[in-house]
């Protein structure tokens, strides 16, 4: 993930992450925590805050091939965004889409 571009975009839901894990401030700080710990700890914060990731794989039978998906829930709507070539894309693609989910939902500050 471009974390440069996360805190960027995404100001006050990446304030909560580094508030909520007590990380280092720095981008070298959140490369360092996410590098080591990143997959658990989105899932465990996201779903803190009601947004509830999933990640499924989904085999087509007809063209022998798999693609991964992710799907959002939170309480007003699911989001979804299918057709990635492997989890970990999919992974990305579902937490940079929850973290523009909580800077929508945050309080302007």
């Amino acid at each position: 993930m471009n974390w440069t571009e996360i805190k960027e975009k995404y100001p006050k839901a990446s304030r909560l992450l580094i508030n909520y894990y007590d990380i280092d401030d720095s981008l070298i700080g959140i490369r360092y925590f996410v590098e080591d710990y990143l997959a658990r700890n989105l899932y465990d914060f996201f779903d803190e805050q009601g947004l509830y990731i999933n990640i499924l794989v989904e085999d087509n039978e007809y063209t022998n091939s798999i693609n991964w998906l992710y799907w959002i829930v939170d309480s007003e709507k699911r989001i979804d965004d299918y057709s990635f070539q492997t989890r970990t894309e999919a992974e990305e693609k579902a937490f940079e889409k929850a973290f523009e989910i909580l800077e929508n939902k945050l309080p302007i500050k």
